[in-house]
């Protein structure tokens, strides 16, 4: 099942400058893995970010990734698109891209794919979007 859930503005933590929000959606790959991917605000213009996202790993760790990283074509298409429309696109985007959880797992953990990567930072001391 996709779960989708755009509402949800508040923030979880932050991991830098970027503020991780509850807001997420879901991408389910062929060997039936579940990803769940938050929203991010930019800290440039301090909303949320139509490209980047939080996905933490099975180890505890969070990484923001910019989703046009993890599929160039994401960055004529997102723009089109209505933001209630934008988390089945990138699901079906993903899907056939990578395989397995293992396959998503090793690119978003490339150091050249995360734009920051930690533990949430659960005190929201001001220094986020």
């Amino acid at each position: 099942m996709h779960t989708v859930q755009l509402a949800d503005a508040r923030i979880l933590g932050t991991i830098g400058r970027c503020a991780v929000e509850a807001a997420m959606h879901e991408v389910d790959l062929r060997d039936h893995s579940l990803h769940v991917f938050r929203f991010v605000r930019d800290p440039s213009v301090k909303q949320r970010s139509a490209f980047l996202r939080a996905l933490t790993l099975p180890h505890g760790c969070t990484y923001i990734v910019d989703v046009r990283r993890l599929a160039p074509c994401l960055a004529q298409e997102i723009p089109t698109m209505l933001d209630r429309d934008r988390p089945g696109l990138i699901k079906h985007t993903l899907r056939p891209i990578f395989k397995t959880a293992a396959e998503l797992q090793r690119k978003v953990m490339d150091p050249d794919i995360w734009q920051a990567c930690g533990w949430l930072d659960q005190q929201l001391d001001g220094q986020a979007a």
